[in-house]
């Protein structure tokens, strides 16, 4: 929007995590994964998704690492490439303590008014899906937590739909980043930066564009994805 401003938040503070125990975790899940894990046993992912309640077992093993606690992971022995996982022990390392930055209703308000309250990946609206405000990066990628309190904050964030947030969410739990790799940073994800990419896909026509659509959906990536990794393959 032409009249759009970012909203000062300078004088904000920063999270200081989540109280249980006397131990500080990196988020409310984390916690409650705790409680399930502190007997030091094996647990598999439909133990851990039925204690929480719901499907956020990847994530919520990443914060309970990011709380400080080293977690260790096994196959279920039996054949199927299941795993299970349990903590190594009760002692927290705070030197491996995460916090997570916090962003408040305000903030969200700002990026949802900025982004025109659509998801800026499939273009939903808040009529037809509920809209929530992602980080580009995500968190446990960034060393320095401040800056979602200095001028600029708004750049770090956008909009995105539930089912966008979910499917980004769970690329970024397997995506690995590096010299060599298909990715050098994050900033090369156009799930991170689709503004940066809009133009691949928005370079070919209806008839082959449609072709492309069906096998994202057969393989349950976006189009810009199949698109830009057959760019990639080709020009290698």
């Amino acid at each position: 929007m032409s009249d759009w401003e970012e909203i000062d938040v300078s004088h904000l503070s920063l999270p200081q995590g989540y109280e249980r125990h006397g131990i500080t975790f990196a988020s409310l899940r984390a916690a409650d994964l705790y409680d399930l894990m502190k007997d030091l046993q094996w647990h598999t992912k439909e133990e851990i998704r039925g204690h929480l309640g719901r499907e956020e077992d990847r994530v919520a093993l990443r914060d309970l690492r990011q709380s400080g606690f080293v977690i260790d992971r096994s196959s279920t022995g039996k054949g199927d490439g299941t795993n299970q996982w349990r903590l190594h022990s009760l002692t927290q390392d705070l030197r491996l303590l995460r916090l997570r930055s916090s962003v408040t209703g305000r903030m969200e308000r700002n990026i949802l008014e900025r982004d025109g309250y659509q998801c800026v990946l499939c273009g939903a609206t808040a009529d037809t899906a509920r809209l929530v405000v992602d980080h580009r990066v995500p968190i446990d990628r960034k060393s320095d937590r401040t800056y979602i309190r200095k001028p600029g904050w708004s750049a770090h964030l956008q909009t995105l739909c539930k089912p966008c947030n979910d499917g980004k969410r769970q690329e970024c739990a397997y995506c690995k980043i590096g010299p060599g790799r298909y990715r050098k940073n994050c900033e090369d994800c156009h799930l991170a930066y689709p503004e940066r990419h809009a133009f691949i896909s928005a370079a070919i026509d209806a008839d082959l564009r449609d072709a492309v659509r069906a096998l994202a959906d057969e393989l349950g990536v976006s189009v810009d994805e199949i698109i830009e990794r057959s760019l990639h393959d080709y020009l290698r």
